[in-house]
């Protein structure tokens, strides 16, 4: 799969109930969106398989948050573990839209809590 540019999974095609599988650890990439003094915000994307395609997922703060405490702050210890999407509704650019939320899906008596640093947005 070629991440950062290959086929997306996004809101649009996504279900509620949908799982993915995450197949790299991702990596932080500047967004098409700002900050106030112009540069670029940075975005986490990582690659994620459903069903027999491979895609390309940019993930919110809240999905991020989601799964730290479960699967840890070593995104390279995701690779591997499923998520369950959830579709919500939240105000983007004073539209509402359909969001993508992530949560994982935890293995009873398997200790994903294993550490490392998450590297802040830059």
């Amino acid at each position: 799969m070629a991440i950062f540019g290959g086929r997306f999974y996004g809101s649009k095609s996504a279900k509620t109930g949908d799982v993915l599988t995450f197949t790299d650890a991702g990596d932080w990439v500047d967004s098409q969106w700002k900050k106030d003094d112009g540069s670029p915000r940075k975005q986490f994307q990582i690659g994620a398989r459903f069903g027999d395609n491979d895609f390309t997922i940019n993930l919110n703060g809240t999905s991020i948050q989601n799964i730290i405490p479960v699967y840890g702050k070593d995104s390279a210890g995701w690779i591997g573990k499923e998520v369950k999407v959830e579709i919500v509704k939240a105000m983007v650019a004073g539209k509402m839209k359909d969001m993508i939320i992530l949560h994982p899906i935890q293995i009873a008596g398997e200790d994903q809590t294993a550490g490392g640093d998450w590297p802040e947005e830059q």
